[in-house]
């Protein structure tokens, strides 16, 4: 038997391949999902990060607008009335309906410390949301803060109304991100800033807990493609099994093509005027077949019955086979006798039933006037009734010993005439669509 090229020589071989291949795979596999879930971490934590800020520049521009900078320098020095109590409710309900916001607060920075506008808490075991705005106090109004050591480097831009970038602490707080907002007066100068602190409580176990899940899930698909992979090393063995099948079926269909061809080269070669005659019909069958809807197997069985439909022929003397006269009764009893004689070689082939088929009931008549049985309709195989379209239609328009070929559309007026009585009227309809498509059919 042929192999293809590369092919193990054995077994024993293709298994080793395959089973080096399968641990590459899973060794790789595992590298990759390791690298996917470090890269699922750093993205998630920096999503979850770049959120978190979104939400404390909203916030703190929000708080900015709803504070009347106009009155910062008044309620410093004269205390809350009405219109402080109003903007510390909202302040304080921003601060308590944000999520993730701990502390909300104004300063107005001097070269002494920070003064204390507005100070508010968020209660961190409950940073969601109060159920009730608490009663705000209006203690600490004026409270100097002093800077911290960790603030000295903020100053300069502080004093100046500049803006600040958001900053990360982790100290007696927690962890907070820190955003300071200017608030400006309607004279355009910064009279204070509004700072927003935002606890970053949970983002390190809520990286952790995707990180389980992402290791839970990918150890999950790991297990699932370790098992496919090892699917895959039986399944591969049987597949080259297949191949070696596949490769010997693919030979004997070659040899058959082979001893049809042979086969058919023995018909033309025992009649000179018969050369080429079966390959047409082959040809004009499986066009047929195609048309009416049958699949490519069947188009294929349809094709191989056709062109050995005339293999009996063989066993006709050739003087009767060549004779230019008409034939008389007895030489045309050996004519009749070919379909049967073929349909009788053909059946050695066994597993190709629709071979025998084909040669022995191509000159059946549709009204059941034909040979070697006298069928009649749709008792008459399909394949038998294709061919004897086919077959008529190619020996009218070739030579033959006895008489010259018909031109086209007398062809085809002969099948026209013999629809219903000779021919099958669905097959000869198609037919008639074929030749008038084809110029040259």
């Amino acid at each position: 038997m042929m192999m293809n090229a590369g092919m193990p020589k054995d077994g024993k071989e293709y298994n080793i391949r395959h089973f080096g291949m399968t641990i590459m795979m899973v060794v790789l596999l595992i590298a990759a999902f390791a690298a996917s879930i470090f890269v699922s971490s750093v993205l998630f934590n920096r999503s979850t990060r770049e959120y978190r800020q979104e939400i404390l520049n909203k916030s703190a521009k929000l708080a900015a607008e709803h504070i009347d900078a106009d009155k910062i320098n008044y309620w410093l020095e004269n205390g809350a009335d009405d219109s402080y109590i109003e903007t510390a409710n909202m302040l304080q309900s921003i601060c308590n309906n944000t999520p993730y916001v701990q502390y909300l607060y104004v300063y107005q920075i001097r070269q002494d410390g920070c003064h204390v506008v507005f100070d508010f808490e968020t209660n961190a075991d409950e940073l969601d949301r109060y159920d009730e705005i608490p009663e705000v106090s209006t203690d600490g109004i004026g409270e100097t803060v002093e800077f911290e050591e960790s603030f000295y480097d903020l100053i300069p831009t502080l004093l100046e109304g500049g803006q600040i970038d958001i900053i990360e602490s982790k100290g007696e707080y927690g962890w907070l991100l820190t955003k300071y907002e200017p608030i400006f007066d309607s004279t355009g100068n910064c009279v204070a800033y509004v700072g927003v602190d935002l606890s970053m409580l949970g983002v390190k176990d809520y990286n952790q807990t995707f990180l389980k899940w992402m290791v839970a899930i990918s150890a999950l698909f790991l297990l699932v493609l370790i098992l496919a992979g090892y699917q895959y090393f039986i399944s591969a063995r049987k597949a080259y099994e297949y191949n070696e099948l596949e490769q010997r079926r693919i030979q004997q269909h070659t040899m058959f093509e082979q001893i049809s061809d042979a086969l058919v080269g023995a018909i033309d070669a025992k009649d000179k005027y018969a050369n080429g005659h079966s390959r047409r019909v082959a040809k004009y069958s499986k066009m047929i077949a195609k048309e009416v809807g049958k699949s490519d197997d069947k188009c294929e069985q349809v094709y191989y019955a056709a062109l050995l439909h005339d293999v009996g022929r063989i066993g006709v003397p050739v003087e009767i086979l060549t004779k230019k006269g008409k034939l008389t009764d007895e030489e045309f009893e050996y004519i009749k006798e070919h379909p049967v004689l073929g349909g009788n070689i053909l059946s050695n082939i066994r597993q190709s039933t629709w071979l025998s088929t084909g040669a022995r009931y191509h000159h059946e008549r549709y009204d059941g006037k034909g040979y070697p049985e006298g069928k009649k309709g749709t008792d008459i195989p399909e394949i038998a009734r294709i061919i004897a379209v086919a077959d008529a239609y190619d020996a009218m328009t070739s030579d033959r010993s006895y008489r010259n070929a018909m031109s086209k559309q007398a062809a085809r007026e002969e099948l026209v005439k013999g629809t219903g009585t000779q021919f099958d009227p669905g097959f000869v309809k198609i037919m008639i669509q074929l030749i008038d498509q084809d110029a040259e059919f």
